[in-house]
């Protein structure tokens, strides 16, 4: 893959490359924010998850193909980028006032939940949902180690029961 197709990949599925690009620039941002105008925080985020709405629904009479294949861009994924973008919004509006409150203001939250939405818009664009679905021995691994190490966390933080007895498939039903 050349330069040039990388390019025009990235530029069929602009709505997930412009907010992991406003993401990664909020981050950046919010280390100069003040800790008494983290409210800026939430409403950068949710700036960056309305234009994300807007070059979302830009595209939406189009059908496009990149990465050989792999992600299609289509009146479906538009669909669903509308719910996950609006789903962020929700998210951003509920938490900027309960974090307020219970004195937990962080950027952070705000930048995982850009994240959170670009990954869910790109698991809507994936052309054969089945690839995701069954993944290989080594991918499936991952996901049970993951699960151990959550079960690790809890049994570290005191949280009640055998963790380390557990399987990590009731690990992963706990979450």
């Amino acid at each position: 893959m050349t330069l040039s197709d990388l390019a025009s990949n990235l530029v069929k599925i602009l709505p997930i490359s412009f907010l992991l690009a406003w993401a990664c620039l909020l981050l950046l941002v919010d280390l100069w924010i003040p800790e008494k105008r983290k409210g800026w925080t939430a409403f950068l985020a949710a700036m960056g998850l309305i234009l994300t709405l807007v070059i979302s629904l830009i595209k939406a009479g189009s059908v496009e193909t990149g990465f050989a294949g792999m992600t299609v861009m289509d009146g479906f994924a538009v669909f669903l980028d509308v719910v996950f973008l609006g789903s962020g919004l929700f998210g951003v509006a509920l938490a900027y006032d309960y974090l307020k409150r219970m004195g937990l203001e962080r950027g952070e939250y705000y930048v995982l939940l850009l994240f959170s939405v670009a990954g869910m818009m790109l698991m809507s664009l994936a052309a054969d949902l089945s690839a995701a679905v069954k993944a290989g021995p080594r991918e499936h691994q991952d996901l049970v180690d993951a699960a151990l190490y959550v079960g690790q966390w809890l049994s570290e933080r005191g949280v009640p029961g055998r963790w380390d007895r557990v399987r990590p498939t009731e690990v992963l039903r706990c979450l």
